[in-house]
């Protein structure tokens, strides 16, 4: 996030990792670095799961736009860029989805691209083929409402339903800006 070509993001983080103080300590770098406002932490009690703990970062999101990502992937540097300049051409988008890859952890070594086609309603009751990257509008978010914890594990195919199911302007945008990064602890 930090090395995005667009300045203006936020990042926020509910840190369900338990006893440990190296995610803390690393993050308290990055708001050292960039400021409390565009770095936002919170340590959680517990580990609540993927879409409760989701959802607690999502409480602390002030943007117009919240953009879902997992802790063990990368953006492409202008992947926040290119979501910004669709929508400076299309205003009224309240969801956006982009291309993505695979790339392994200790190599670099991209594979997989995932090449994705437009909004496909008969190909998405079947299977989650949009996934990373995915930018919904906040006030999208509040009308569907949270993640449901009962769908950890599926929480964010879930949730890309309700959202294509209540959003008004879906876009697709035909970049690889997101990989998933393959290691031992992935479900990539």
């Amino acid at each position: 996030v930090t090395n995005q070509t667009y300045s203006d993001w936020q990042l926020c983080i509910a840190d369900g990792s338990g006893e440990k103080d190296d995610v803390e300590e690393c993050v308290k770098a990055y708001i050292e670095r960039f400021g409390n406002e565009r770095v936002k932490y919170v340590r959680l009690e517990n580990n609540l799961g993927i879409a409760e703990n989701t959802n607690a970062a999502i409480e602390l999101a002030d943007g117009d736009y919240i953009v879902f990502g997992d802790h063990d992937d990368e953006l492409h540097p202008s992947a926040l860029f290119e979501c910004m300049r669709l929508l400076e051409k299309k205003p009224d988008t309240d969801f956006i989805y982009t291309d993505e890859d695979k790339v392994i952890a200790g190599t670099g070594k991209h594979t997989e691209p995932h090449f994705k086609s437009g909004i496909n309603y008969e190909l998405l009751r079947h299977t989650n083929y949009i996934c990373h990257l995915v930018v919904a509008k906040k006030a999208l978010i509040d009308k569907v409402g949270r993640l449901n914890r009962e769908y950890d594990g599926a929480q964010d195919f879930d949730y890309v339903l309700r959202c294509v199911e209540n959003a008004e302007h879906i876009e697709h945008i035909s970049q690889v800006l997101y990989y998933w990064r393959i290691s031992e602890r992935s479900t990539a």
